[in-house]
């Protein structure tokens, strides 16, 4: 069974911030089969409804969700707990938006590990017309969740939203490191 990823303490948002002091206006409608995670940078309440409405600020969001849905098991009285590894929703809200958010509800079981490999969501407005928004994989990182963003010209291909602890991020990037920037980054930090 796949574990939830650890979060650690108030979660950053490198990525992506939410807009300060701005008022919670829009809303944003998940269905029953995912679960949220994050909002924003702020781990999500445990204690949502399986059906959840969020309140965001306008702006910028970042909502990290994960498909998760129990089925029949195939033999038995059991039942199967189908899940996707986290994915991140990016888009733009405005104040006044009622956004919800669609996906495939598989009927069975082995279509839920089909979709739940790759699951795709599509985010819609009141008049259900098609918003536009990112979905982008979410890993975990050294006790981090990363978002893997796209390669960007300027940017790197992963951009933490986690950070673990410090001295866990400095090793990890340490052993990362070729021979030449350990050289380089001793240099740096010698007095």
């Amino acid at each position: 069974m796949k574990t939830r990823l650890p979060f650690a303490g108030p979660l950053l948002l490198l990525f992506c911030f939410a807009n300060a002091g701005a008022v919670a206006a829009a809303e944003l409608q998940i269905p029953e089969q995912f679960d949220v995670l994050v909002v924003n940078g702020e781990e999500a309440s445990s204690s949502f409804s399986r059906t959840k409405i969020l309140s965001l600020p306008a702006g910028r969001n970042v909502v990290i969700v994960e498909y998760d849905q129990i089925f029949d098991a195939d033999f038995g009285d059991s039942h199967d707990r189908i899940r996707s590894a986290p994915f991140a929703l990016v888009f733009t809200a405005a104040e006044t938006d009622r956004l919800r958010v669609t996906a495939a509800q598989p009927k069975s079981g082995a279509d839920a590990r089909l979709y739940a490999k790759k699951p795709a969501v599509q985010l819609l407005n009141d008049a259900g017309k098609a918003v536009a928004m990112e979905q982008l994989p979410v890993t975990e990182l050294a006790g981090a969740l990363v978002i893997n963003s796209p390669p960007a010209p300027v940017a790197t291909s992963q951009t933490i939203i986690a950070p673990a602890d410090a001295l866990q991020m400095l090793s990890y990037w340490w052993q990362q490191a070729t021979p030449e920037q350990r050289a380089a980054f001793l240099q740096e930090i010698t007095p």
